[in-house]
């Protein structure tokens, strides 16, 4: 029960942090960081194709980084069957 209530009040905080994220890949395009905080704040909110754009853009600038990669090769199957 707890688990429900931790997670409803965390998604309206996802859904603020995304124009900071945003902003700052605008300030700095090469933000590898930024670019996979969005991809995850995008991946919590079931938005999957967006989530992978985003780890996607961010590999651009870190193409080794290992949680980034994960996560496109779990997303891949997702995105297709959308």
């Amino acid at each position: 029960m707890k688990k429900s209530i931790t997670l409803t009040t965390e998604a309206p905080r996802h859904r603020e942090e995304v124009p900071f994220s945003r902003s700052a890949t605008s300030l700095n395009p090469n933000n590898s960081q930024a670019y996979f905080k969005l991809g995850a704040l995008y991946l919590s909110q079931g938005r999957w194709a967006k989530a992978m754009r985003e780890y996607q853009e961010g590999l651009k600038s870190d193409p080794e980084n290992r949680d980034a990669l994960a996560a496109v090769g779990k997303l891949s199957s997702r995105v297709r069957a959308q």
